[in-house]
């Protein structure tokens, strides 16, 4: 199987995706009970937008191995039609906004728990008002405490340029530590984007990073926001393209950075991934880590078939590469372990935490 996977992954790091779905589909052939050569078939199938085909790869690969049931979340419909997200939000637990943000600057939406905002995301913010003036943050915490809130006080007192505005909600599914309550806490920050950007004062763009970030300097284009000349960006949504394969759409965007901009364009590619996902949340078992991921693909490519209008871009390599703490980039991000492991990383956010501490 690895020959096999090195092989079609090869194809598709060369852009020749029809040859990869030829070469998984032998491979299926020769080891029918496979379920991660299914799974990557079903991947190629996707990257080449044959999403029929890809369904039902997926699907095999599901009644396979367990650990491939991710793939079913996408069904019939979800890149041929943009979905109501009204009916599955209405049966989740709502959102209370305090301070909508006033908009009219770029925003930086960061949405995490008490404990990762004490630990990471309150150094996030800083990092904003500190290397990027003129940008405004938002923070969204799920199931907060007094402390928690007294934390946010804080911050918004040790704020020197940006503008503070705060969200939560209670959900306690995302309390118990589990892998279900991560994925809720990673796909959260997307289920409530449609609302934050239809309750700003203004129009803005919006930037969703993770809280395990630190924000060196502003993020180009964005920073050259201005609200009376429009939003001139080449781009509706901004994110990173990795080209990681077999697992392909699950792996293709990565969420720690993702750049929406003032446009019905991105407005209706949020809205898609909220219902995504909020479908998924009510799905029994549906909330299978990277759903977060796989559902701004699905969005992708339903706005690539729908709207001709539609304008994605990758972030330039200047601003944004994952998991990596380079001198020159404007955003640090840390994922999984490396955010205890990268030292000038934890210096940065050591540092931002000295200052609001003392």
């Amino acid at each position: 199987m690895e020959a096999e996977m090195d092989e079609g992954a090869a194809l598709m790091a060369a852009g020749r995706a029809a040859e990869a779905v030829d070469h998984f589909e032998r491979a299926v052939k020769g080891a029918p009970e496979d379920g991660g050569l299914s799974f990557a078939l079903g991947s190629a199938l996707f990257m080449a937008g044959n999403m029929d085909a890809a369904r039902g790869a997926y699907a095999r690969a599901a009644s396979l191995d367990d650990r491939y049931h991710i793939g079913t979340m996408m069904r019939v419909g979800d890149t041929t039609r943009l979905l109501d997200a009204g009916p599955w939000m209405a049966r989740l637990p709502g959102m209370e906004m305090r301070f909508p943000p006033p908009g009219g600057r770029p925003l930086v939406f960061l949405a995490c728990d008490p404990i990762y905002f004490r630990d990471l995301g309150r150094a996030m913010a800083l990092s904003v008002d500190r290397n990027a003036p003129g940008w405004d943050v938002h923070v969204h915490l799920a199931n907060p405490d007094g402390p928690s809130l007294g934390l946010v006080e804080g911050l918004a007192g040790a704020l020197c340029s940006a503008r503070l505005s705060l969200s939560w909600e209670v959900v306690p599914q995302a309390a118990d530590g589990s892998m279900g309550a991560r994925t809720w806490l990673a796909s959260m920050r997307y289920l409530r984007l449609p609302d934050l950007m239809d309750r700003m004062e203004m129009p803005s763009p919006i930037v969703i990073v993770d809280a395990d970030s630190v924000m060196r300097a502003p993020l180009p284009p964005v920073d050259g926001w201005k609200p009376e000349s429009g939003w001139l960006a080449p781009w509706d949504i901004a994110l990173n393209d990795q080209g990681w394969f077999p697992m392909g759409p699950l792996w293709r965007f990565h969420g720690a950075c993702v750049g929406v901009a003032p446009t019905p364009a991105a407005r209706a590619f949020a809205g898609q991934v909220q219902a995504l996902l909020a479908r998924q949340a009510l799905t029994p078992g549906g909330m299978i880590w990277m759903v977060d991921q796989y559902a701004l693909s699905i969005a992708h490519q339903a706005m690539i078939t729908l709207d001709p209008t539609y304008r994605r871009a990758d972030w330039p390599r200047e601003a944004f590469r994952p998991d990596l703490a380079e001198e020159g980039l404007a955003l640090w991000s840390m994922g999984a372990h490396r955010k205890k492991e990268n030292p000038d990383y934890r210096r940065e956010v050591a540092r931002f935490l000295a200052d609001l501490d003392g």
